[in-house]
């Protein structure tokens, strides 16, 4: 199963990039978010890696949750925030959940 393999999923995906789909969401929520300006913070559900919420955290300084139902990706994600800045990575916060049914710890 790919998911229990992070570092192939994130090969898989290595095409992508993730500054560009990050900066289009935070247009699109300043375009069309109720209050014009950019989001305090961000979630993102089945995350794999994460790397949305890390360049979220890393350009826009935003309080960022992670989601994701696999255990080798979290540990995966969370070994990636701890390359980054430290600030980005103290941004991020990891949970391992099924999206379908969780709550997120205070």
């Amino acid at each position: 199963e790919v998911y229990s393999q992070p570092e192939l999923y994130d090969l898989a995906f290595s095409y992508r990039d993730f500054e560009d789909e990050v900066e289009f969401l935070f247009a699109a929520h300043a375009k069309h978010g109720s209050s014009g300006e950019p989001p305090a913070s961000v979630l993102e559900l089945a995350a794999g890696p994460a790397r949305h919420c890390l360049i979220a955290a890393q350009e826009h300084g935003v309080r960022v949750t992670a989601l994701d139902n696999s255990e080798e990706m979290v540990a995966y994600g969370s070994v990636l925030a701890s390359s980054m800045a430290s600030e980005a990575a103290a941004a991020l916060r990891y949970v391992q959940a099924d999206m379908a049914s969780f709550a997120l710890p205070d």
